[in-house]
C-alpha cells in the first residue's frame, strides 16, 4: 500500500480532514484505516506504538525511568518494570500486567545492544524522525513479516487491477442496473444530460454525473470496501465508458492546488476523451469515498451512543423530483432518524427533516444529495452532501434584480432585530431601491444591439441571406452536439415553421418590433456573430453590426452602478449580532454570505433541540472529493465563531473589468467582495469572489456567480 493513499484515508476519515498522531480519537481512525487495508494486528499495535513512542519516553524520562524494552519502563537502577506504554500514554502497572515481552527479562539480543549503546535512556526522536519512520515501516517492512506479506498482495500490476475490475463490475452489474435504486440516474447514463430533462437535476453534464456517480461510488466501497482510489475510478469507469453521460464527459481536471494530486491515469487508456472521463471518474471516486467514511463513522458513533444495528446498508439520493419523492418515503416509514455531527449523534423528528429534504437544493438546504445508512430495526442516519466538482465551482448564482431584492428583504430583518434603525433601514432600502430601477433601464438596452443587428441584415440579398441560413444550421448543431438547449428547435416551434429559410425571415421581422424573447435575441446575436467573422476575412466590419460599443457602455454602467450603491450603503450605519457598529454595507454584505456560502453552519447547535442548526452544519460540502466541515470551514476562515467572523467581516470594491477576446467588450466584472480582517485589522484575508457576467450571450441581463477565493480553495485541499 502505498503511503501517500493511506494517509489520504486517514484525513478522509478525521473529522477535520487534518490527522493528528497525538490526538486520540485520530489514532483510533487509523487503526480502523489499517484495518481495512488488511494490516495485520501486530503490525497495527507495532506502527501504532512507534508513532506515539515519543510522549511515554518524555514522561519517563521525567519520573527517572528507562526503556526497558518493548513496551516497559522502570527505574534507572534496576529492579521490575514500573510503568508500561498504552493507547499511546505512560500508564503504571501491576506485576500481572507487565507485557509478555519483558516478564522474564530476556531481551532479544538486538534490543539488548541498542539499550547498552544508549546507557539506558530512550531515544529522543523529533516529529520528523518519527513521521520519516513511520513512513519507512510502512514503505518497507521487515522481510517475511505478516506487513511484508501483505502490502505484497496490493503491489499489483495494471493487468492484475484490470482482472480485479472486472471481476468486481461482473459480480455487481450483471444486468447492467446501477446500485442506486434511482430510475432518473439509470435514464441519465442512458440519454446523457438534457437541460431540463425530469431526469437530470439543475446543472450541466459534468454535475450531473459527479452526483450520481460519487453516490454510486459509494456503494461500490460498500460492497468492496478494500478498493482504493485508482481501483474504484476504474470499476466506476468501466460502467459508464459507453454511456451517452459518459461520452459528454469534457476538458476535465482533477482539482488538487496544494496537494497536487491528480490521480493515476491507467496508461492503457490513451484517447483524450477517454483520459477525461478517468478523470471525472477519479473525482466522484474521491467523493464516494469520503460520503462512504463518513456514513462509516457515522454508523459507529450511533452504535456506540444510540444502539444503532451493527448490520447496516446504504442507499444514496440525487437531487432529482424523483428521487427526492423516495427520499421522503424513505424518512416516512422510518422507526427512529439520527444526525451526527463533530462526534455527537442527535435524534431529529420527522417531520422536520421532512421540511427539511422538502427544501433541498435551495435556500438554507443546499444538498444535491443524501447519503442513508440504515439498521436492520429501521433506524436511519441521514448525510446530506452538496456536491462540487472543483474547489472553483460556483456556490450559488442569482441576478443583479435578484440581489437588490435580496438586499431589501435583509434591511427588513435587521430593523426587525433592532439592529438598524427605522430611519436609517428606510434611507438604505431607497438606495437599493433605486439602483433596483436603474439596473432594469440598463438592461433592457441590451436589446438595441440585437435590433440593429436584425435591422442590418434584413437589408441583405438573396445570396447573403442563405449565408445566414447556414449560419442557424451550424448554430443548431452546436446545441445538438452538446446537448445544450435547442433555441433552434423551440423558436421553430414557435414560428410554426419548418426550414432555417423561413426560421431566419420570422427572427429579423419580430426583432425589429421589440417583442423578441430573450432566447430568441440569443439566436440573432449569435448569428450577428458568426456573420461578423466571416466578413472579417474580406472586408471590415459594417456599422450596422458593429454593436460591441453599444452592449459594452450599457454593461460597464451596469456594473459600475454595484459599486456605487455599495459605497452609498457605507456611509450609514448599521450592528453586528453582538452589537458592534460596522458600515451598513458590510452588514448587508455579511448577510450575502449566508445565503450564497452557507457559513452560518460553523455556529454550534445551541442545544440538542435546534434542530436547523444541526441540520445546516450536516450538510457538508464535498469539492474535488474532500469534504469541508463546518470546523474545516472555520479553520480556514481563521475565526473563532460566526460572531467573531461577521465582526470582522468586510466588502471590498476593488473591481477587475472582463472583456472578450479581443478586447473589443465588457462582459462581466470580477470583485473579490467579501473578506475577513486580522483581529487587529492590519490585514485581511478574502474568502469569497463574486463574479458579474451574462449566462445568456452578449446581450443577456447581468447575473452573478459566487465561488470560494483562492485561498480558501488552497485552504480546503489541505
Amino acid at each position: 500500500m502505498n503511503i501517500n493513499a493511506l494517509i489520504r484515508d486517514w484525513a478522509w476519515r478525521v473529522n477535520d480532514g487534518m490527522p493528528d498522531p497525538k490526538n486520540r480519537n485520530h489514532i483510533q481512525v487509523l487503526e480502523a484505516v489499517l484495518r481495512d487495508h488488511k494490516y495485520s494486528e501486530d503490525f497495527i499495535r507495532e506502527y501504532i506504538q512507534n508513532l506515539n513512542e515519543g510522549t511515554p519516553a518524555e514522561e519517563a524520562e521525567k519520573l527517572g525511568l528507562v526503556h526497558l524494552g518493548g513496551t516497559a519502563y522502570g527505574p534507572k537502577k534496576g529492579g521490575e518494570p514500573t510503568h508500561k506504554t498504552k493507547d499511546g500514554k505512560l500508564v503504571s502497572v501491576d506485576s500481572d500486567d507487565v507485557p509478555t515481552d519483558v516478564k522474564d527479562k530476556e531481551e532479544p539480543e538486538q534490543e539488548k545492544a541498542s539499550s547498552e549503546e544508549s546507557d539506558g535512556q530512550p531515544s529522543e526522536e523529533s516529529p520528523e524522525d518519527q513521521a520519516k519512520k513511520s513512513k519507512h515501516m510502512l514503505d518497507n517492512p521487515e522481510p517475511g513479516s505478516d506487513a511484508d506479506q501483505e502490502m505484497d498482495s496490493k503491489e499489483s500490476s495494471e493487468e492484475a487491477i484490470k482482472e480485479k475490475v472486472e471481476s468486481i463490475v461482473s459480480d455487481l452489474y450483471p444486468g447492467n442496473k446501477l446500485l442506486q435504486n434511482s430510475e432518473t440516474s439509470e435514464a441519465a447514463l442512458k440519454n446523457g444530460y438534457k437541460k431540463g430533462a425530469d431526469y437530470v437535476a439543475p446543472g450541466n453534464a459534468g454535475s450531473n454525473f459527479n452526483e450520481n456517480m460519487s453516490n454510486e461510488a459509494a456503494l461500490i466501497a460498500e460492497k468492496y470496501p478494500d478498493l482504493d482510489e485508482s481501483e474504484l475510478a476504474s470499476v466506476i469507469f468501466e460502467i459508464v465508458k459507453d454511456t451517452k453521460l459518459g461520452k459528454q464527459q469534457k476538458s476535465t481536471t482533477v482539482d488538487s492546488p496544494t496537494q497536487n494530486d491528480r490521480g493515476t491515469i491507467p496508461s492503457t487508456i490513451k484517447s483524450k476523451d477517454e483520459r477525461n472521463l478517468f478523470r471525472s471518474s477519479i473525482i466522484a471516486a474521491r467523493s464516494g469515498l469520503t460520503k462512504s467514511n463518513r456514513a462509516k463513522e457515522g454508523a459507529k458513533l450511533a452504535q456506540e451512543s444510540k444502539g444503532f444495528g451493527k448490520e447496516t446498508k446504504m442507499s444514496t439520493f440525487g437531487g432529482t423530483a424523483t428521487d427526492l419523492e423516495n427520499l421522503k418515503d424513505k424518512i416516512v416509514s422510518a422507526n427512529k432518524i439520527y444526525i451526527t455531527d463533530n462526534g455527537q449523534v442527535y435524534e431529529m423528528p420527522k417531520a422536520v427533516i421532512q421540511e427539511w429534504i422538502a427544501a433541498s437544493g435551495g435556500g438554507e438546504n443546499a444538498s444535491d444529495t443524501a447519503v442513508i445508512t440504515e439498521d436492520g430495526n429501521g433506524n436511519l442516519i441521514y448525510d446530506g452532501w452538496s456536491d462540487k466538482k472543483t474547489f472553483k465551482d460556483f456556490q450559488g448564482n442569482s441576478t443583479l434584480n435578484d440581489d437588490y431584492t435580496k438586499q431589501i428583504k435583509n434591511i427588513s430583518k435587521l430593523e426587525a432585530s433592532g439592529r438598524v434603525d427605522s430611519v436609517v433601514a428606510k434611507e438604505a432600502k431607497n438606495i437599493v431601491a433605486e439602483a433596483k430601477n436603474q439596473s432594469a433601464k440598463i438592461e433592457k438596452s441590451y436589446k438595441k444591439a440585437s435590433v440593429q443587428e436584425a435591422a442590418f441584415l434584413s437589408t441583405y440579398a438573396a445570396k447573403d441571406m442563405t449565408r445566414l441560413s447556414e449560419h442557424l444550421k451550424n448554430q443548431e448543431a452546436g446545441y445538438v452536439e452538446k446537448s445544450t438547449n435547442n433555441h433552434i428547435a423551440n423558436a421553430m416551434r414557435f414560428y410554426k415553421v419548418k426550414t432555417h429559410d423561413e426560421l431566419l425571415v420570422k427572427l429579423l421581422e419580430e426583432a425589429q418590433t421589440g417583442k423578441s424573447s430573450s432566447d430568441r435575441l440569443k439566436i440573432i446575436t449569435r448569428m450577428a456573430t458568426d456573420e461578423r467573422e466571416h466578413l472579417k476575412q474580406t472586408s471590415e466590419i459594417p456599422d450596422g453590426l458593429n454593436t460591441n460599443k453599444i452592449i459594452s457602455n450599457a454593461r460597464e454602467q451596469a456594473l459600475s452602478l454595484q459599486k456605487k450603491t455599495q459605497n452609498k450603503l457605507n456611509k450609514l450605519t448599521g450592528s453586528t449580532s453582538t452589537g458592534k457598529e460596522k458600515p451598513m454595507g458590510d452588514v448587508i454584505g455579511f448577510q450575502e454570505t449566508i445565503d450564497f456560502l452557507h457559513l452560518d453552519k460553523i455556529k454550534e447547535p445551541e442545544n440538542t433541540n435546534d434542530y436547523k442548526q444541526i441540520l445546516k452544519r450536516n450538510t457538508q460540502l464535498v469539492m474535488a472529493g474532500k469534504a469541508v466541515t463546518p470546523e474545516r470551514l472555520k479553520g480556514c476562515l481563521g475565526v473563532n465563531s460566526l460572531d467573531d467572523a461577521e465582526n470582522r467581516f468586510s466588502v471590498v470594491t476593488d473591481e477587475e473589468l472582463v472583456q472578450n477576446a479581443d478586447k473589443t467588450m465588457t462582459t462581466g466584472k470580477v470583485v473579490y467582495i467579501y473578506a475577513v480582517n486580522s483581529e487587529d485589522e492590519t490585514d485581511r484575508k478574502f474568502i469569497g469572489e463574486k463574479r458579474y457576467r451574462s449566462k445568456d450571450g452578449a446581450t443577456g441581463k447581468t447575473s452573478n456567480t459566487i465561488q470560494w477565493s483562492p485561498d480558501m480553495q488552497k485552504c480546503f485541499d489541505k
